[in-house]
This record gives structure tokens, C-alpha cells and sequence, in this order.
């Protein structure tokens, strides 16, 4: 007890040898300083892990202590959400950590969009659409519609290939093969309705289905071949042996080979009757009489002309003053009778064709 007691006394004596020592430090001090960096005889002596208070670390001061901070070595690894995406950069809440917590669209599983090259979903990785993999300076986020095919993109004239070149989401009517014949119209087909019709030639014969050619299997038929008496259409006119010698051409029910000597006219076949024009009518080889212009004026005893031999009397002749009856209607003018015999018409100057002895004549010469 006394010694305790001297002990204190002494210490008391002795200026600042209880709770002036917070420095920590190894060096000599009062008594009660043991001199190590663990003294914690002072409440305010808490600024190392050793202390006895036992406070938690932030050794990257980035706000966030070791027992918390998923790297207390890295301040770009903490719980901070920086960009209010709902992730951070230690990978709450999937376990992936945010690749750019500054960017609000960029975390994992985030949708890729077109943003200037940017990893939108954390995986490493920048999305197709953002690269131009065929080196025609559009991407998939620039209308590239085939990003693996140079000569599809937005601005690429159209070709004749049935495929979207101008990545405009849409074909030229003129591309679509509507009747799947295997040909467009910009491919020359002349008619997209029907298969039928389709400008290959399948026969080589020098004609396809859209130039006419109606069997383009057979090389001996097409538009211009000439027919022959067999009952095919080699022509290719819709008709079979017409202009043969077997073909009624003229419809009269007679064909050449039947005696037909005109089939081109449906009144001249054999039997036909004869009218007034000149011709064999009846197909038997000989042109009537009266349908002979023997005076080369153009007209026939049947026409009528009056007078074969004469070419200026016909049925379309003018009158002349002559007494005759040259337009064939039957009758003579009055004017061109000698009604009082003296030898003169009327259209002759005779001033009174009643009196023989009044007209122009000067019978004796004054």
C-alpha cells in the first residue's frame, strides 16, 4: 500500500505524466507512456488500424471502407452508382460490374443502340451494328441492311437481282417475278402474269415465248416458219395451215386444193356465179364474154359498155357531140339529133333545127 501510494505521489509530482503522451511515438516518456505506436491512453487517439478502437480502413478514399469496398486498392471499384443506371462498378445487383458508371446506358445486359461505338451491354464486345464489316462505309446503325454484302447499302443504284440493294425496305415492281418463271420484267419478261411468256429461248431456236414463238420445244416451229398441210400451227399466227394449198383462207369453204382459184376472195371458188368484173368467178377457167374489155377503156359489154370496140363509149364516157350515145344510158341527146336533115345538131350551131334551110352552112360562098 505504501509503495503504491509513493508511486503516485511521485508521478503526480511529475508535469504531464499522465494523458499528455498522444504522439504514439517509441520515445521515452512518463510513466505510464509503454512507448509503442499502440498507446491509446488518450480518447482522441484513433488515427491508425492498430488503435484500439478497431475503426474500419478506406484505404483508396474513395468513400467506401475495406469491410464494404469490393477493391479498397482501386477507387474506381465501389458501390457508387454514379450514373443511375441501377449498377456500379464492384457488379451490384448482377455480378458484372458497370464498364462506364458515368453513362447511363452502358451496364450490363444494357440493350445495344447506335451510340458512337460505345459497349453498351459490358460484355467486351462492340455490337455488328456499329461495325462496317463489308467496307462500304455504312454500318448496320447507318441503314446497311447487309452488313456482309458491299454492294447492299443506302445510295446503291438498283440492280435487276430481286434483292433490296438500296436498303430502302423495298423492291422495284420491275424486279418481283410475279409469276415465279424464274424471269423479272427488268429481265426482259413481257408479261409477269403469265408463265407462259418468258424471253429464254428453250429450243434455240433463235425465238422465245415472249417473241412468239408458241412450242418452245420444237425448233421447226416459231413465227417464221412457213406452214405446211399437217394441221400444226408451225407459224405461230393462232392458225394451222393457213396459206397452204389445204387451208381455206378466204372462208368460201373451198381451199386450192378443192379448185379454189382465188382463196384469198370468199366470192370466187368453184360454182360462184359470175358477176360483171372481169373475172373467173366460178373457177372454171374462162371469163365471160360480156365480161371482156375488148376496147381496153376499162369497162364491159356487162358494165354496161355499149360498144367494146370504141373506147370513148362506156357507161362513164362524157357526151360528145357526135349523134352517138357514148355514156351508154340509152338515148341520144336532143341537141345532138338533126331533127330538120341540113346536116347540123343544135350542139352543131344549127340556129333552127326545124328548117332545113336556116343554119350555118354558106351555100354559096359570100
Amino acid at each position: 500500500m505504501r509503495v503504491i501510494l509513493v508511486l503516485l505521489l511521485t508521478c503526480l509530482g511529475a508535469a504531464g505524466c499522465v494523458g499528455t503522451d498522444d504522439d504514439d511515438s517509441a520515445a521515452p516518456g512518463p510513466i505510464g507512456d509503454d512507448d509503442t505506436a499502440s498507446d491509446d491512453d488518450t480518447p482522441a487517439d484513433d488515427d491508425t488500424a492498430a488503435d484500439d478502437d478497431d475503426t474500419p480502413a478506406d484505404a483508396d478514399g474513395d468513400g467506401w471502407d475495406e469491410t464494404l469496398d469490393c477493391d479498397d486498392t482501386d477507387p474506381a471499384l465501389n458501390h457508387d452508382d454514379d450514373d443511375g443506371d441501377g449498377h456500379d462498378t464492384c457488379g451490384s445487383p448482377t455480378g458484372v460490374p458497370d464498364c462506364n458508371d458515368y453513362n447511363p446506358f452502358v451496364y450490363p445486359d444494357a440493350p445495344q443502340i447506335c451510340d458512337a461505338m460505345l459497349d453498351n451491354d459490358c460484355d467486351g464486345l462492340l455490337d455488328s451494328n456499329e461495325l462496317d464489316m463489308d467496307g462500304d462505309e455504312y454500318t448496320g446503325c447507318e441503314g446497311d441492311c447487309d452488313d456482309d454484302d458491299p454492294d447492299r447499302h443506302p445510295g446503291q443504284a438498283e440492280l435487276c437481282d430481286g434483292i433490296d440493294n438500296d436498303c430502302s425496305g423495298w423492291l422495284l415492281p420491275s424486279e418481283s417475278d410475279d409469276d415465279a418463271d424464274g424471269f423479272a420484267e427488268c429481265e426482259g419478261d413481257c408479261d409477269d402474269y403469265d408463265a407462259a411468256l418468258q424471253p429464254a429461248d428453250d429450243d434455240g431456236d433463235g425465238w422465245s415465248t415472249c417473241a412468239g414463238d408458241c412450242n418452245d420445244t420444237d425448233t421447226a416451229i416459231h413465227p417464221a416458219v412457213a406452214e405446211t398441210c399437217d394441221g400444226i400451227d408451225q407459224d405461230c399466227d393462232g392458225v394451222a395451215d393457213d396459206n397452204t394449198p389445204c387451208y381455206d383462207d378466204d372462208g368460201d369453204g373451198f381451199s386450192e386444193d378443192d379448185g379454189d382459184c382465188n382463196d384469198s376472195r370468199a366470192l370466187v371458188y368453184p360454182g360462184a356465179p359470175e358477176r360483171c368484173n372481169g373475172g373467173d368467178d366460178d373457177c372454171d377457167g374462162v371469163i365471160p364474154a360480156d365480161e371482156v374489155d375488148g376496147d381496153g377503156d376499162g369497162y364491159f359489154l356487162c358494165t354496161p359498155d355499149c360498144d367494146d370496140t370504141d373506147p370513148t363509149i362506156n357507161e362513164g364516157a362524157p357526151e360528145a357531140c357526135d349523134g352517138v350515145d357514148n355514156d351508154c344510158d340509152g338515148t341520144v341527146p336532143d341537141d345532138e339529133i338533126d331533127d330538120d336533115g341540113d346536116g347540123l345538131a343544135d350542139c352543131e350551131g344549127d340556129c333552127d333545127d326545124t328548117d332545113p334551110a336556116m343554119n350555118q352552112v354558106d351555100l354559096d360562098g359570100d
